[in-house]
Parts: structure tokens; sequence; C-alpha cells
């Protein structure tokens, strides 16, 4: 691959709380890159975007991938979106760059990163605790055997429910199975699943799940949840793996 000093054009798709709020500014600063574009179907909010960050805005994303200002795709949509539009972007031979889950199966995944390969594309699937300092300090620390061969793994993530009900009420497509493939636990476990992947450098080969799902006093419109997976990896490293939207303060570890 030859490197080049021409900058990226960069369009985000979705200007929600992560695409709006975190990929916009975030490829402001970047060096490399250029943000060119912002997609939303809300007309009002992708034209606020664009007059603050001074560029195009698309209301149809199809339109906006007939720009050849255009070589990257930040997908940030909701994830029932993902396959239509992440598709088309690699038809028109746009990079990609996808919020996760990538898509709500496998079989959609699979064809996605087949899509990719045969048209010489990039497609990145935004799994960003990989490159967040803390996380990168510790597998630093793992692979100089500092702690000794790790033997065991335990990752918590408690998210106050009235928070996430704003996001997701219950009859979002957050919890609708058949579009998301899994309830809220699902959609925000995959970072943490890759996450403790790679800090280990090796996968997980067998689970176990349990969960709780009910609905929460004085928070309407949401079902809390209490979701616990027991992993353990081909190395022989067992794991806790637990999820919690339950009015609970947040904490990642």
């Amino acid at each position: 691959m030859v490197l080049s000093n021409k900058k990226i054009g960069v369009a985000v798709a979705g200007l929600g709380f992560v695409g709006g709020g975190t990929h916009v500014p975030a490829f402001k600063k970047i060096p490399g890159a250029k943000l060119v574009a912002v997609i939303d179907v809300e007309e009002e909010k992708a034209r606020k975007v664009s007059m603050k960050r001074n560029v195009n805005y698309y209301l149809d994303y199809k339109e906006a991938l007939k720009n050849s200002e255009i070589d990257a795709v930040v997908v940030a949509v909701p994830t029932p979106f993902h396959y239509e539009l992440v598709s088309e972007a690699i038809a028109s031979g746009k990079h990609v760059l996808c919020e996760m889950p990538l898509t709500p199966t496998v079989v959609e995944s699979e064809k996605l990163g087949e899509k990719a390969k045969k048209a010489g594309v990039l497609l990145m699937p935004d799994l960003n605790f990989r490159f967040t300092p803390n996380y990168v300090k510790a597998k630093e620390l793992i692979k100089q055997s500092a702690i000794g061969k790790p033997l065991a793994v335990t990752f918590s993530e408690f998210i106050p429910a009235k928070d996430l009900a704003v996001q997701w009420p219950s009859n979002s497509w957050a919890w609708n199975i058949e579009k998301s493939g899994g309830y809220p636990d699902f959609t925000l476990s995959v970072w943490s699943i890759d996450l403790v992947q790679w800090l280990l450098e090796s996968d997980i080969e067998d689970t176990q799940w349990i969960s709780n799902y009910s609905p929460l006093s004085g928070i309407d419109n949401f079902i809390g949840y209490n979701t616990i997976g027991l992993i353990r990896f081909s190395s022989g490293a067992v794991g806790v793996l637990h999820y919690c939207a339950y009015g609970c303060s947040w904490r990642r570890g």
C-alpha cells in the first residue's frame, strides 16, 4: 500500500449521540482526515451540524455517496440500517468505519466482510476500546508479564437506566431482536467481548449467559437489565462479564 499526503475525505452518517457528538468533532481534529459532509434524515439536525462545521449535509446517503470528495464513511446510524448503508458505501468504493454491532446477525456481518474484500476497500468495526490509553497500557503490562499469565478476567459495565431510557425506550429498535440482534445488553456488550479477547490474545471458546429483565420503578417506558456471562478462553483462562442498567451509577471496569 502506498501512503499519500492526501487528506481522507470523511462523511459521518447519523448525527445522534455517537455520530454527531463524538465522530464529527473528532474528525475535525485528526491529522490526515477532512470532514467533508454529514448525513442525517432529520434536516434541522443535519443543517445545524453542517453550519457549525462548515461542511455539506445530505438527507439521503445515496446522494452523499456520489460525492467524489468522500473517501470514507462513518456509519453511526441505528443497527437495523447498518447492512444496507454499509453495502451501498462499499459498492460506491468508499472505506467504512461502522459502529457496533456491525449487523444484527453473524451471517450479515460476514457478507459485509466479503463485499469489502471483493471491492478492495477497508471495512473497520468501531471497536474503540482497543485504542483507549488505559486499555492500551493494560495490554502492554500483560505482554510484559507484569501480572504473570492471566488466569481470569472480570468486566463490569453499569449504566444509569434513566439515561439509557432516553436513548432507547422500550418501544425503540434496541428492544426488537429482529432489528437489533438482541436487547440493549447485547448491543452494548460487543466492545468488552472484543476487548477481553484482545487483551488476553485468546479467543472465547465457551460461554454461558443468564439475564434478568424487569420494569423499573420511577422510570417509564424502559426495562432494566442485569446480564452476566461466564466465559472460557482457548488459553484456559476464565472470566465474568456483567452488564447492568438498573438505576446504578456509571462505572466501567
